[in-house]
């Protein structure tokens, strides 16, 4: 278990330069006054959403498929298959990955104007808030590691894994928010990017081969 709560994390941190894609702008608004409390706590509800994600995959999982051997080793090859893409997509190798997370956007409009109000509070509540509601953004990053916790079968084990996920993302994010431009620049650089994007695509491969050896 220790070495997914691992992976899990490097995923996170691996795929930095998506996450300054996606919530960089986001991230920077919040971070605009240099509140740090307020930070914390949008970036606290956006790790509490993915967390509830996955202790609510990792439920269903544990109570349809924990004793359906093929189903959860479809599971695993397609969480394999969404980290590959991400890690490509990280690489700037493929874009393939953002027609998957074209599939969440009906959801996502609905949530949308929501979230959009939240960013104009400033109450540490209303940060939190906007945090947890932003954290169901369209992200192939988010997905691919929602169907790896799905395939753990468990409530617990679930949560566990999009919680170190989350924490994973912090260093760009916190980054983002106290516009650290240096740091910011090396994230964003082809090379980093390739490497972190490589690494990716090794461990889809790797989660790939062990749902196969399950046959």
């Amino acid at each position: 278990m220790l070495t997914e709560l691992i992976s899990a994390f490097t995923i996170g941190f691996l795929a930095s330069s998506h996450c300054l894609a996606m919530c960089g702008g986001i991230s920077a608004a919040i971070g605009h006054d240099k509140n740090c409390v307020a930070i914390a706590a949008y970036h606290l509800g956006r790790i509490t959403t993915y967390t509830l994600i996955g202790a609510l995959v990792g439920l269903a999982s544990q109570t349809l498929l924990s004793e359906i051997k093929p189903a959860l080793i479809v599971v695993k090859v397609l969480a394999g298959s969404l980290i590959i893409l991400m890690g490509l997509y990280v690489a700037r190798l493929s874009l393939l990955i953002n027609y998957f997370e074209k599939l969440f956007t009906p959801l996502w409009q609905l949530i949308q104007p929501h979230a959009a109000k939240t960013l104009k509070q400033k109450s540490i509540s209303q940060r939190f808030v906007a945090g947890a509601l932003w954290g169901w953004l369209p992200c192939g990053l988010v997905y691919s590691t929602v169907a790896w916790a799905m395939s753990s079968t468990s409530l617990y084990q679930g949560a566990l894994i999009m919680l170190c996920f989350g924490i994973g993302t912090l260093p760009s994010m916190l980054t983002t928010s106290f516009m650290s431009q240096q740091v910011v620049q090396l994230l964003k650089h082809n090379q980093v990017k390739l490497v972190a994007g490589l690494s990716l695509c090794a461990y889809g491969i790797y989660t790939i081969f062990v749902g196969v050896l399950q046959l």
